[in-house]
């Protein structure tokens, strides 16, 4: 599926599995279709699920009051997927069984064992029949969506345009491939009782063997205590900004191609010595690389803003009564 198409109904929609629909109270109607209490309380106790996992306290009268918020808003979107179902079988736009066992294969096929699938589906609550119903909606939507923006077409000006505007978006920074050796002491996050004294003079033996000619790549795999690098010779890429803590960053900016660290670097870590290895200036891609991933993106952009309003003009022309509205909300659409 493409991704503008799962971003939109991110956005606009659940496309989740519901529970068929007959008999039980009605807690809205679309265009005379009942939504009911049954098909909302399986869906807001999926998102419930999913939101204690993350740490939400339904616990105690705030509690309620999201609860309350929760159910509200799962109904709007169950009310948004009725719109949407309904233009689906308007259109004749149903995925055929063919189609929806095809896609089925594909999410099979990202296990690589039978068992493995069937635990994912029973992790996630899921029974067959219920992923079929899930796949069908999504693949009947992801037609609605091609044939609502079909006509969508970006020009090579637009994406020219936009290139000129946004180039600083297409620019590789400087890349610096260095080699280091990590010296740690107590406190630094290396399982030692080196002291910081200690850990210092251990470093400077070593600077002073790399300056008489010993092989970096080989003391770093020998004295190096960086778990992640040790073995490869110390080597690793760094960029501007790029999550290394700035004492590091520093001084492997300021040391030009092939030059080793004069002194050992003090960071939380410990000491470090370090050479740059290469340095890979910064580069603009030039508009022929990246021009078709302008477009996608652009042509994305363009189809969700036109499928929202879709959706919108569906709310408005629709009748719908949301039956747990508050009283002052609550209205008749047409």
């Amino acid at each position: 599926m493409k991704k503008w198409i799962i971003l939109i109904i991110a956005a606009t929609l659940t496309l989740s599995l519901l529970v068929a629909g007959c008999g039980g109270k009605v807690v809205a109607t679309v265009n005379g279709e009942n939504i009911t209490q049954q098909e909302l309380d399986k869906e807001v106790d999926m998102y419930k699920a999913g939101l204690e996992n993350q740490g939400a306290d339904f616990s105690g009268e705030e509690g309620k009051d999201i609860m309350d918020r929760l159910r509200q808003d799962v109904l709007k979107q169950l009310i948004d997927e009725t719109l949407l179902l309904q233009q689906v079988k308007k259109r004749g736009l149903e995925p055929s069984s063919e189609e929806v066992q095809k896609e089925i294969k594909k999410i099979r096929d990202n296990f690589e064992t039978e068992g493995e699938y069937k635990k994912f589906l029973a992790a996630n609550g899921v029974n067959e029949p219920q992923l079929s119903d899930y796949v069908e909606k999504q693949l009947a939507v992801q037609k609605l969506v091609d044939e609502v923006t079909a006509d969508v077409k970006i020009t090579d000006q637009e994406v020219e345009q936009y290139y000129q505007e946004n180039k600083e978006n297409f620019t590789q920074p400087e890349e610096r491939k260095v080699r280091h050796i990590l010296i740690g002491s107590t406190g630094s996050g290396i399982d030692n009782e080196r002291s910081p004294v200690d850990a210092k003079i251990e470093a400077e033996r070593l600077l002073q063997k790399i300056k008489q000619g010993a092989d970096f790549s080989q003391l770093a795999k020998e004295y190096s205590e960086d778990p992640g690098t040790k073995d490869n010779g110390g080597l690793l890429n760094i960029t501007r900004g790029g999550g290394f803590v700035q004492e590091f960053e520093d001084a492997a900016f300021n040391l030009a191609e092939g030059e080793v660290s004069p002194d050992p670097v003090k960071t939380q870590y410990g000491y470090h010595i370090i050479k740059v290895e290469e340095i890979i200036p910064s580069e603009v891609q030039s508009l022929e690389m990246v021009k078709d991933q302008i477009k996608t993106s652009l042509e994305d952009t363009r189809r969700a803003g036109e499928f929202t309003d879709y959706v919108e003009n569906l709310r408005k022309e629709a009748k719908i009564d949301n039956k747990l509205s508050n009283k002052d909300e609550k209205s008749t659409q047409k």
